[in-house]
């Protein structure tokens, strides 16, 4: 399972963190990639967390942070549609 963080910065802050995963169905794969995610939130104070998926849209509230997941062609169309971003990896 190939998976990353991505930091979406606005100069020296970070705005968003982004998890992708495939699958996110497997429990095992959702511990490990949330928990990664809500780890980097803490170390960066980043509250804006999104999981990028396969085909899974939801949010979820874990220790007190939001998590959204969004299907891959639905954060791509956002993107398309003019959001400003920069992408680090």
């Amino acid at each position: 399972m190939l998976s990353s963080i991505i930091l979406m910065e606005d100069g020296r802050k970070v705005l968003t963190l982004l998890q992708c995963c495939f699958d996110i169905n497997d429990y095992q794969t959702k511990e490990r990639e949330l928990k990664s995610l809500i780890k980097a939130s803490k170390v960066l104070s980043c509250h804006d967390l999104k999981v990028i998926t396969y085909d899974c849209q939801n949010e979820e509230h874990i220790e007190n942070k939001e998590i959204k997941f969004i299907p891959l062609w639905k954060w791509l169309l956002d993107i398309k549609a003019g959001c400003p971003m920069n992408i680090s990896f």
